[in-house]
């Protein structure tokens, strides 16, 4: 899905600003009033992978938002299906 969501990472001093158009996303180039999440670095990693929807992450309190409706935004950007290893072990 198109848009814009900026990150906030813990222990990271500037945003990560990621940006979607027409099913090809960017590094930078986000709007100053992009939608804003807090989040921490393992949780921004399982996020990443498909292993959690942003949306489930606020609810076990790893990301924040002062703005709830961030993290339709957020769920709709970051739809992935989770990762799988084909490799059993």
């Amino acid at each position: 899905t198109d848009g814009e969501l900026r990150f906030l990472v813990d222990g990271v001093t500037d945003p990560l600003e990621l940006r979607v158009k027409d099913g090809r996303g960017q590094l930078g180039g986000a709007a100053a009033d992009a939608p804003t999440v807090r989040v921490a670095p393992d949780a921004l990693a399982a996020i990443l992978y498909g292993a959690l929807r942003p949306s489930d992450a606020a609810r076990l309190g790893i990301l924040q938002t002062d703005d709830p409706r961030v993290l339709d935004v957020a769920d709709r950007i970051l739809a992935l299906a989770p990762y799988f290893a084909l490799d059993p072990f």
